[in-house]
């Protein structure tokens, strides 16, 4: 009886998440919510705390991120995770994971505050951030925008392209869960050897919750000593992490299949984040990386896209 309450539970959850997505007006939270755990790469505990945010003026909408609106913040390094950087905080790196549970949960407008330079790693994925957000709708229009069909990008062994056939219908809070297809769908392709060539696509709110963002981050044993060198991964764990041998077998296999290509899906939308607006269309990437999904999001910042 518990284990069916809880997958009841969970249908209606993730009911309310699509519904937050598709609609056509801002969400914030319902209430505070707050996380505590390790940093996967400096290894130190740090606390996450959410809070609900209603701005009073146009011009105040968006996240407030350790005191100061996430548009002001800036990229300062991709390597291996996100890295964003205020003049008047600091830096805080590990980022994604929780704005790819804002993402997938239609959050526009809240308040987090970060105690430590580093966010939580938790299990791995935005998994158990998502599980805690319950959307609350507000009375501010969303803006929506359809990605050019000319626009693409290449970055080093990665590319994005923005499929030509991009039009989607315009985004409704009517539709029935069942049918709803995401605004947003993204094919990506991953090769990176020693691992064996996947490809995951997200085409469905089914597809981005019950795969995207339970989907770990993933490593290679091939890598370790580089990354110790550098002062990274110092709690890096068969928990938080799939880890990969020299010949490209798991150590600790998924239950997702093709979860690397999708867990590249969850750090794409975890930096999409930082767009003012919500985007629709469709997305093919080849391999991903940080570097790629941020050179792509200045392009569409710089471009000033009309709705």
């Amino acid at each position: 009886m518990q284990k069916n309450s809880q997958k009841l539970c969970f249908f209606e959850q993730k009911h309310l998440w699509a519904q937050a997505r598709l609609s056509l007006y801002r969400h914030t939270i319902q209430e505070s919510i707050n996380w505590s755990g390790v940093g996967v790469h400096q290894g130190q505990r740090s606390k996450v705390a959410l809070y609900p945010y209603f701005p009073k003026d146009t011009k105040d909408l968006g996240p407030i991120f350790c005191g100061y609106p996430l548009a002001e913040w800036s990229v300062v390094h991709s390597a291996y995770a996100t890295c964003l950087a205020h003049p008047q905080v600091g830096q805080k790196q590990m980022t994604e994971h929780l704005f790819a549970a804002l993402y997938a949960t239609g959050i526009d407008d809240v308040i987090i505050e970060v105690d430590g330079d580093e966010l939580p790693i938790l299990d791995g994925s935005a998994w158990t951030y998502l599980q805690a957000i319950s959307p609350s709708i507000s009375t501010i229009a969303r803006q929506w925008v359809q990605l050019p069909p000319s626009c693409s990008l290449t970055w080093l062994q990665s590319n994005l392209r923005v499929s030509a056939n991009s039009h989607h219908e315009s985004a409704t809070s009517s539709q029935h869960f069942s049918s709803q297809q995401a605004p947003l769908q993204v094919t990506l392709h991953l090769d990176l050897p020693p691992l064996a060539p996947q490809s995951f696509y997200l085409s469905s709110f089914q597809d981005l919750y019950e795969q995207v963002i339970p989907a770990k981050t993933f490593g290679f044993l091939k890598d370790e000593a580089h990354l110790r060198s550098l002062g990274l991964i110092k709690a890096v764990s068969y928990e938080n992490t799939r880890v990969y041998d020299e010949q490209g077998q798991v150590l600790n296999p998924p239950f997702i299949p093709n979860e690397s290509a999708a867990h590249k899906i969850l750090d794409f939308l975890g930096d999409l984040y930082r767009l003012p607006y919500s985007v629709k269309g469709k997305i093919h990437i080849e391999r991903g990386s940080h570097e790629l999904n941020h050179r792509f999001i200045d392009l569409l910042m710089q471009s000033k896209i009309d709705t």
